[in-house]
């Protein structure tokens, strides 16, 4: 609320935080830094193995800040065994993620699953009402895990 550039020694000055914005549409090349740094992974550390009976693997990351009703934490998680190429991509705003159990390998063998966090806004929906989402920082180094699945027998029993 100056009127002028001109400040006094003892006067109190309040300074607002930087703003963070998202650009909408779609360019050729970003003409802005992105606005929040990318997330620290926190757990489960790089290779951490998960076997049958875990029923659950959560993954955890740092906060980037305080975000905006429309920005998400975006999680992918890829089954990189097998070729496959299974994912889950999702939107969340908690700083933690449940890896479903339907995720879970069924083949009695280890898979190995890659993961990543991007920081995300949602700009809109598309023409089937999907959300379009923009990319708000650099994504987060790439962790992996391994989940061993519940399988099941090969042969089966006769009675």
């Amino acid at each position: 609320g100056l009127t002028t550039d001109v400040a006094f020694e003892g006067q109190h000055l309040t300074i607002p935080l930087c703003q963070r914005t998202f650009v909408a549409g779609a360019t050729v090349t970003p003409t802005i830094a992105p606005p929040y740094p990318a997330a620290e992974l926190l757990l489960p550390a790089d290779g951490a193995p998960f076997d049958s009976s875990s029923d659950t693997v959560t993954l955890q990351w740092s906060s980037v800040g305080t975000l905006r009703p429309n920005e998400y934490y975006q999680v992918t998680v890829v089954d990189i065994t097998g070729g496959q190429n299974r994912r889950i991509i999702d939107e969340v705003k908690d700083t933690s993620f449940i890896v479903p159990t339907s995720f879970r390998p069924t083949d009695g063998q280890p898979h190995v699953f890659r993961w990543i966090i991007v920081t995300v806004a949602q700009i809109g929906v598309d023409a089937e009402g999907l959300p379009v989402f923009l990319t708000g920082g650099p994504s987060s180094e790439t962790r992996v895990f391994t989940w061993s699945g519940t399988g099941t027998s090969a042969s089966t029993p006769t009675p």
